[in-house]
């Protein structure tokens, strides 16, 4: 299963919010990110057919939007997570081996994706 997403995921620092009282919740600019994101899928006709339920691969190209110092790791747990809601994968642990790139700015901005069973 490809997905290729013209948008660059939010970063894990500005998705998640310390409420007092209730922790932390998902911020209103992670809400309306993961809410972009999947209009886009649905527009680019990259929702799944099914779930996938099975041990999972994972081979993901990170394309940033500018030349600011970023860490390869922070949008995983998003890309992720956004896999979990648009219904690609019943949760993020079936993911068991993981390869990233992070690729020079270009003028082409977002994260492509491949998912396989193991």
């Amino acid at each position: 299963m490809k997905i290729e997403l013209e948008m660059y995921p939010i970063s894990v620092n500005r998705i998640y919010r310390c409420v007092p009282g209730k922790g932390l919740m998902l911020s209103k600019a992670g809400r309306q990110w993961y809410l972009d994101a999947q209009q886009e899928l649905m527009l680019t006709k990259q929702l799944p057919e099914k779930m996938l339920e099975a041990p999972l691969g994972c081979a993901l190209e990170l394309f940033p939007p500018d030349a600011r110092v970023r860490d390869i790791d922070n949008p995983l747990k998003v890309i992720f997570d956004l896999l979990q809601k648009a219904n690609y994968i019943k949760n993020d642990s079936q993911i068991k081996t993981l390869g990233v790139e992070m690729h020079l700015p270009q003028a082409w901005s977002g994260f492509k994706l491949r998912l396989w069973e193991l």
